[in-house]
């Protein structure tokens, strides 16, 4: 396949996920994060047919690195809200904490495991540890959209779950940026680590700021585009000339834009619908970058981080349960509701994959895939039983219409 033909392929895929795909998910002809275009692509990939070679892959990374950042905008840009409702703080902490306790124990296994089933691997134990931990953390928030619209779900535990999914995107997007600081350019040495991080989150708060400025001034549709395309196009530039992370300054750049600028509403009718015209290409050519031959012992690290994963999340639901007097009828099944993961999972394992040139990297996109297709096994039935078990899985009245033809970026978003 030459690179022309998987442009164009990749342009009717990205028009299809922009007009088809946000319908259809909701109503169950699909998974919720896109996950089997994942698939599409590691079939297409060298593994199996070899339509996309891996040297044609390198002629699309900026497309990619562009593209993971891109989902990080929009999720910035309506991180504070689910459609007119604002997040509750306490909710968006006990999401932030536990997606971090869930992360943290994906890391620690990893960490303390390495040694000894590969000792030679030492050298890469960070990179390893770390970004497992990066990919395993987060829950999609389409997950419990899609349960909670399809099957008219309405309570306060699906709220909270809402939100829990909302605000642990910040966790695998901060420790990105942690971890592409740990290895710093020349010229970012004496600034120091901690300063590295600070720097990552600047670039794209004082671009977010210069676009809120920009905008208010009354532009044009068209204006503002040019704006956002323009901002998050140097944000991305700057982050990787620096060796910082991309995606967690157009992340800072969503998250100005959705708390400062008096236009929030308009900018998410915008840049919402194109979440999925974005995701759907980086999706495939996510699978077509997996590379099972440059993964070290991910035969046993992919089991390692899901048996990890799955205990932990055991946990985050028992604590859930014993401290949530909403969560409790649900019981830990809660936990395994959030298992889930989708767009940042994505976006922050082809960052990890396109910023390292080592089989390490490759190690953790693949886990990262085998990750987003584990959760889609597992988290929506076990979101379904918890929310009925909780008494509102019934609680609504399924609105015809409302299930497919409302996006996400509208008021009523759930």
């Amino acid at each position: 396949m030459s690179a022309i033909a998987l442009l164009l392929g990749l342009l009717v895929l990205s028009y299809m996920g922009g007009i088809v795909r946000g319908g259809r998910a909701i109503q169950g002809f699909g998974l919720p994060s896109g996950a089997e275009y994942l698939c599409l692509g590691f079939v297409f990939g060298s593994h199996v047919l070899g339509l996309i070679p891996e040297a044609l892959l390198d002629t699309f990374r900026p497309l990619l690195l562009v593209g993971a950042a891109w989902i990080a905008l929009v999720s910035g840009l309506g991180y504070t809200r689910i459609g007119a409702r604002r997040i509750q703080l306490g909710s968006a902490l006990v999401g932030v904490l536990s997606a971090a306790l869930v992360g943290s124990a994906v890391g620690a296994a990893v960490w303390f495991a390495l040694p000894r089933l590969r000792p030679e691997l030492s050298p890469d134990r960070s990179l390893i540890a770390g970004g497992m931990a990066i990919v395993s953390c987060a829950s999609t928030r389409h997950a419990v959209r899609w349960v909670v619209q399809r099957y008219a779900a309405k309570g306060p535990l699906s709220d909270a779950l809402a939100d829990y999914a909302r605000a642990s995107a910040l966790v695998p997007i901060f420790g990105l940026s942690l971890l592409l600081a740990q290895t710093p350019e020349p010229g970012l040495i004496a600034i120091g680590f901690l300063g590295r991080v600070a720097l990552t989150w600047a670039i794209g708060g004082v671009l977010g700021l210069v676009a809120v400025l920009l905008i208010g001034r009354g532009l044009t549709r068209d204006e503002i585009w040019g704006v956002i395309a323009g901002t998050l196009l140097l944000a991305v530039g700057v982050a990787a000339e620096l060796g910082l992370s991309g995606v967690s300054a157009a992340f800072s750049l969503g998250l100005t834009l959705g708390v400062l600028s008096s236009r929030r509403p308009e900018l998410v009718r915008m840049l919402r619908p194109t979440e999925s015209a974005v995701l759907l290409p980086l999706a495939v050519l996510a699978g077509a970058l997996v590379t099972l031959r440059e993964a070290p012992l991910s035969w046993v690290l992919i089991p390692l981080g899901l048996g990890a994963r799955f205990s932990a999340e055991l946990v985050r639901g028992a604590l859930l349960a014993l401290c949530s007097r909403t969560a409790r009828p649900a019981g830990p099944l809660v936990g395994l509701g959030m298992m889930s993961m989708g767009e940042i999972t994505l976006a922050c394992a082809v960052s990890l994959a396109l910023s390292f040139d080592r089989g390490a990297s490759k190690t953790v996109l693949a886990i990262g895939v085998i990750g987003v297709l584990a959760g889609e096994l597992i988290g929506p039935l076990a979101l379904r039983r918890a929310l009925r078990r909780a008494g509102e899985l019934e609680a609504g009245e399924p609105e015809p219409g409302r299930l497919s033809l409302e996006p996400e970026g509208s008021e009523a978003e759930a």
